[in-house]
């Protein structure tokens, strides 16, 4: 599965979780990213992080169930559906996105809907289809030559960021304070296979700068 598969897979999973807690790191599971990664990719490729993104769909929906004639809804419903502890959250959240209260919105309509966040699809990742191209605002960079201790993953589930949890633990915790190595100043990343899927089988390296103790 290509990245922008998997991404989208992600943003469908939310979707159908948008009136439901919902948290980065189970999304990031569900599509085979690890949170950190997915954290990142979220917002060089939407502009925003995955939070503001959650937040700005829900007060979306709400707009436009307040406008809904036909399936009319109140106020203090409504804050809860969204995931707001009460009403004077929601109503103040709602300001900040929309420039007045839920209640005004619903009696004055705005003519335009510019501030409704629309749902990520893949007609909006169209930039993803060129393998060669990066996104825009990715930025491709070389990693300078040095020493590197590299840790491979293999997958025994399919809840990769829950196993990853103790096996990063194990390198920071136990590998590195007990080895000849320390950590050096450079980028530390995860390495995934061409064609990868978070599979059980399969496997990820954990890449760490070191150097010798001096």
């Amino acid at each position: 599965m290509e990245l922008r598969d998997r991404f989208l897979e992600a943003i469908d999973y939310t979707e159908r979780r948008l009136f439901e807690p919902v948290w980065l790191s189970e999304v990031a599971e569900r599509a085979g990213f690890s949170p950190p990664y997915f954290s990142r990719l979220f917002r060089v490729l939407t502009g925003e992080p995955f939070g503001s993104y959650v937040r700005r769909r829900r007060l979306t929906v709400a707009a436009a169930r307040l406008i809904d004639v036909d399936r009319p809804v109140g106020i203090v419903e409504l804050a809860l559906i969204c995931q707001y502890d009460s009403q004077e959250a929601f109503t103040r959240a709602f300001k900040r996105a929309f420039g007045v209260p839920p209640g005004r919105y619903r009696k004055q309509p705005p003519r335009t809907r510019a501030s409704w966040r629309s749902r990520i699809d893949a007609e909006a990742l169209e930039h993803l289809q060129e393998v060669d191209t990066l996104p825009e605002a990715l930025i491709a960079e070389t990693i300078p030559r040095q020493i590197y201790a590299v840790f491979t993953h293999t997958i025994n589930s399919h809840s990769l960021h829950q196993e990853l949890q103790p096996t990063v633990a194990w390198i920071w915790g136990t590998w590195l304070p007990a080895s000849a190595y320390e950590y050096a100043p450079g980028p530390d990343f995860e390495a995934y296979p061409e064609g990868f899927e978070p599979v059980p089988g399969n496997s990820i390296d954990i890449c760490i700068p070191v150097r010798l103790r001096s």
